[in-house]
């Protein structure tokens, strides 16, 4: 049988930053703490360097697999994956795996009371 994708991620060996591209605030601290709970290797939060349209989980190179889960956890569709450049509006992003840039779909108005899916 095959597994899920959840399975073959290591989410403690993950190294995720969530920055926050909307105007709301702690929304980072938000996200961050859940991923935290989730076991994966969080960062300290911060503000995007530009305002963020929808979110968006960028992964380094081989972390992919990881991004879709952070996506899928954080209820995310997985066309918000994308691979991480130079261009994202995040500075700082040497050594990281994942980096997820909130924008206002997620942290919106208030945070949404239904991010922790049910498996």
């Amino acid at each position: 049988p095959v597994s899920t994708t959840t399975s073959t991620v290591a989410h403690s060996s993950v190294k995720i930053l969530v920055a926050n591209g909307t105007q709301e605030p702690n929304a980072g601290a938000h996200f961050t703490q859940q991923l935290q709970q989730q076991g994966w290797s969080v960062s300290v939060p911060q503000n995007a360097t530009s305002a963020a349209s929808r979110t968006t989980v960028y992964y380094a190179p081989s972390q992919q697999p990881a991004a879709a889960v952070v996506a899928s956890e954080l209820g995310v569709p997985i066309t918000a994956v994308q691979p991480l450049t130079a261009a994202i509006p995040v500075a700082n992003v040497t050594g990281l795996d994942v980096v997820v840039v909130l924008g206002p779909d997620l942290a919106g108005n208030g945070f949404p009371a239904t991010t922790v899916p049910t498996t």
